[in-house]
């Protein structure tokens, strides 16, 4: 006889996911609201990537879109149709990075997750309300700065995408590093676990819980 809970629930800043799955922030132009929309209906956490948002939209309307714009209204199509998703913004994305925030916490998006660079100044682009802020971590020492950082704005993070070697994007390893015993994803998850407890109560109540790893 199958059992009825296959999976436990995931909740991450109040808002609880049926389905403890969170689809990756695919870019450029897989990741968008069609795909983040359907997955936030079935129960999981659906993300769009805002790389290229702007061009992509602009395409699509057959109009000049800003950045702004842009996240904004895809972030508000994944939205319409219920469930929980978020947003996959890279530190790194070229100028853009500070308008993608703003416009995503605006259009009242669940979740920002954000890697591709440390996100040290997240919390101070703009008051994130209901926004739960992941930050994505390739170590324990990565986190440390995010959470020290983090500390001088009262803010500190509502869950962490732990990434291992194998999980492909932009990622803190170099070529060489790629297979040492060091750096497998089973290594890396203890000390970062510690590092919740580190940084207290807060922190621990998620390490209790769940650390969302991508395991490609």
């Amino acid at each position: 006889m199958r059992s009825k809970h296959v999976l436990p629930s995931l909740t991450i800043k109040g808002k609880t996911m049926k389905v403890p799955i969170i689809q990756g922030g695919m870019g450029i132009g897989v990741s968008l609201s069609p795909l983040a929309s359907a997955v936030a209906r079935e129960g999981g956490l659906g993300v769009v990537s805002s790389a290229c948002l702007d061009r992509l939209l602009s395409k699509r309307y057959g109009r000049k879109y800003t950045t702004y714009e842009a996240v904004y209204e895809e972030v508000s199509l994944a939205k319409a149709q219920g469930g929980i998703s978020g947003i996959n913004i890279m530190v790194a994305i070229a100028g853009g990075y500070h308008d993608t925030v703003r416009a995503a916490i605006d259009a009242r998006t669940d979740v920002i997750i954000s890697g591709g660079g440390l996100p040290l100044t997240l919390p101070a682009i703009k008051d994130q309300g209901d926004t739960a802020l992941v930050p994505i971590v390739s170590s324990a020492r990565a986190l440390e700065l995010i959470c020290k950082k983090w500390e001088r704005y009262a803010c500190r993070p509502d869950a962490v995408v732990l990434e291992g070697p194998l999980a492909g994007g932009h990622l803190g390893f170099k070529i060489d590093q790629l297979h040492l015993d060091s750096n497998r994803l089973e290594t890396l998850l203890p000390p970062v676990k510690r590092g919740f407890v580190k940084h207290g109560d807060f922190l621990l109540s998620w390490q209790e819980a769940f650390i969302p790893m991508r395991i490609l």
